[in-house]
């Protein structure tokens, strides 16, 4: 079974290993981004792209009791507390990689150093 087959039975609820899994990789993903946000401090939000996230987007974004956030405030109260001040936003862009780039090669040929 593929990892989007995985996320797609977990997500609707068609297979209860596959919910585990989703909620198992919720609190990871959870985990990591607060070890991010610890590391860096994201005054300004912090800002989760890719496939996996368009695809569990309903389930972090839809259900504030979810492992994500369970993940994400795993750290203490006091760092949770500063936790909770920094936004997260969820980038729903497919050509990112592309714009990216685009502004990479833009800045580097066009701007004088």
């Amino acid at each position: 079974m593929s990892s989007g087959e995985i996320l797609i039975k977990g997500l609707h609820n068609k297979d209860p290993y596959c919910e585990k899994a989703i909620k198992f990789m919720g609190r990871l993903f959870g985990n990591e981004v607060s070890n991010f946000a610890v590391d860096n401090l994201p005054t300004g939000g912090i800002y989760l792209v890719g496939g996996v996230t368009k695809m569990m987007l309903s389930y972090i974004a839809g259900n504030p009791d979810n492992s994500f956030m369970e993940g994400y405030l795993s750290k203490g109260a006091k760092v949770n507390e500063t936790l909770s001040k920094f936004p997260i936003y969820f980038v729903d862009r497919d050509d990112l990689v592309t714009t990216g780039c685009y502004v990479i090669i833009f800045d580097y040929l066009y701007l004088p150093y």
